[in-house]
């Protein structure tokens, strides 16, 4: 017979986490920023982040006309972040883009 202590369950913790809509991780929710939603300056994020590749530019594309996508924070070089005021971490400084993407796969290379 199970006791009523073993039955209770201890409350648990539920952290936000966002999936990165150009590597594809699962990162905190205050390491990510919302994919810019500007038409323009979308287009030109998204062809940086392209690097040249046409196929993972349309792959991008189409995931961000599905709705609000977010990017991480590996994408974006370390000196456009700023120390927050209110707590401890970093943040974005505003109208910063992104770095080119370098997909790595080890596939095929031996």
């Amino acid at each position: 017979m199970l006791s009523e202590a073993s039955s209770v369950q201890s409350p648990t913790v539920s952290i936000r986490r966002r999936t990165c809509v150009v590597c594809g991780s699962s990162t905190l929710n205050s390491y990510v920023t919302s994919f810019t939603r500007v038409p323009d300056k979308q287009e030109q994020w998204v062809t940086v982040l392209a690097n040249g590749d046409a196929g993972f530019e349309d792959q991008l594309k189409a995931s961000l006309a599905t709705g609000r996508k977010y990017i991480c924070y590996d994408h974006f070089d370390r000196q456009y972040f700023a120390q927050r005021k209110t707590d401890d971490g970093f943040e974005l400084i505003r109208n910063r883009n992104p770095m080119a993407f370098v997909s790595y796969s080890f596939t095929g290379i031996f």
